[in-house]
C-alpha cells in the first residue's frame, strides 16, 4: 500500500514539473521572464497556477499595439502634401488615348489634352460621370456602374 501512494506522489510529481515547464514556457512566449513564477505557480497550485498563467496578458502583443497606436498617432498629425501643397489625395483618371492613370489632362505619358473630350461630353446627366464629366454608355436598367475613365461607382 506504502508504494502505490509513493509511485501516485511522484508521477504527481513528475506531472507537475512537465505542465510547470511548460507553462514556464508559455508565459516566456507571452513576455514574462522569471517574475510571472509560474514554474513554481503550476508545479505547487497545479490548475489553478495553469489559470493563473493562461490568463496574464501578453506583453509581447502590448508592445506592438503601442507601436502601431504610436505610428497611427504621428501620421495622423503629419499632414501628407503633394507638389501644389493641398493635403487633399489625389484622384487619378485614365488616359483615353493610352488609357494610364494621370492626375490630370494634359496626359505626362502621351500628351493628349482631353478639351475634345469634354466638349463632346453627354448633356443628358444619367450619361455623364459626376466625378470626371465624361460621357458613358450605361445600359437600359442598370442601377450603378464603373466609370471606365475614372473608376469611380456611379448610382444612378
Amino acid at each position: 500500500m506504502f508504494g502505490y501512494i509513493i509511485l501516485v506522489v511522484a508521477i504527481y510529481l513528475i506531472i507537475g514539473f512537465i505542465v510547470g515547464k511548460m507553462m514556464e514556457n508559455a508565459a516566456t512566449d507571452k513576455g514574462y521572464g522569471t517574475e510571472a513564477h509560474a514554474f513554481a505557480m503550476c508545479f505547487w497550485l497545479g490548475i489553478i497556477g495553469c489559470i493563473y498563467v493562461a490568463a496574464l496578458p501578453d506583453k509581447i502583443q502590448q508592445k506592438q499595439n503601442q507601436k502601431i497606436i504610436e505610428l497611427l498617432a504621428h501620421n495622423e498629425n503629419k499632414p501628407s502634401t503633394d507638389k501644389s501643397g493641398s493635403s487633399a489625395p489625389k484622384h487619378l483618371f485614365r488616359c483615353d488615348k493610352c488609357g494610364k492613370m494621370i492626375e490630370g489632362f494634359p496626359c505626362a505619358h502621351c500628351g493628349y489634352s482631353d478639351e475634345t473630350t469634354k466638349s463632346e461630353a453627354a448633356t443628358d446627366d444619367s450619361t455623364r460621370c459626376p466625378h470626371c464629366d465624361r460621357k458613358i454608355t450605361v445600359p437600359d436598367g442598370t442601377m450603378s456602374a464603373q466609370c471606365p475613365w475614372c473608376g469611380k461607382n456611379i448610382i444612378f
